[in-house]
């Protein structure tokens, strides 16, 4: 599945910060997460089209974002293992501890 899919296996947050912080950049050491403003930009994008409230389905995140379902799964899973957005039973939002401005940095 991982194969087929094109997926990346996570498993601590510094995985997380790997494939959150754009191509050419090293994430920061201990593997932080990296600040909303370095996020990679499609990631930006979807984390400001996920809503405060209320949540918001993926495919209105991914329509939103501009991006397409399984771009917008894949940020979606990856701001969420680094805690910026949460899932719930009526779709993802921002979670309210992350105030999602510019220079923000979140650790998991």
């Amino acid at each position: 599945m991982l194969r087929d899919w094109n997926a990346v296996c996570v498993t601590d947050a510094a995985d997380v910060a790997e494939q959150v912080t754009p191509i050419g950049t090293e994430p920061r050491d201990g593997g932080a997460l990296p600040a909303v403003d370095e996020l990679e930009p499609e990631a930006q994008r979807v984390l400001a089209a996920v809503p405060r409230r209320p949540p918001a389905g993926t495919s209105t995140v991914a329509v939103a974002a501009g991006v397409g379902l399984d771009a917008a799964l894949r940020h979606l899973g990856l701001l969420a293992a680094g805690g910026f957005v949460e899932r719930g039973s009526a779709g993802w939002r921002r979670k309210p501890s992350n105030t999602g401005g510019h220079g923000d940095s979140v650790s998991p």
